[in-house]
């Protein structure tokens, strides 16, 4: 099974970490993030500014059977530069 997602990302002041990857079956959760094999891949989207780029992560999963429930954690972190303007005062 493969599990993909896609973020905009500023890659100048923001990174991606992914936290989980596990699967519920028969009542019990199992973790797969420490054997799924992955990869990135990041390309500038169609009329990105030259900082933004689209982000896409895939995450191939062995074992996954019908009725399983695959679950996912990520977190998105940074701020854009301009809010932290200083005055110079």
């Amino acid at each position: 099974m493969q599990l993909k997602f896609k973020s905009n990302l500023y890659l100048s002041w923001q990174r991606a970490h992914v936290h989980r990857i596990r699967v519920f079956r028969d009542g019990q959760w199992f973790d797969r993030f420490e054997r799924a094999r992955h990869s990135l891949l990041q390309r500038g989207g169609i009329g990105a500014g030259p900082l933004q780029w689209n982000l896409y992560a895939r995450f191939f999963l062995e074992d996954i059977r019908v009725g399983d429930i695959v679950e996912y954690s990520y977190t998105i972190e940074g701020a854009l530069p301009f809010f932290f303007h200083s005055s110079g005062q």
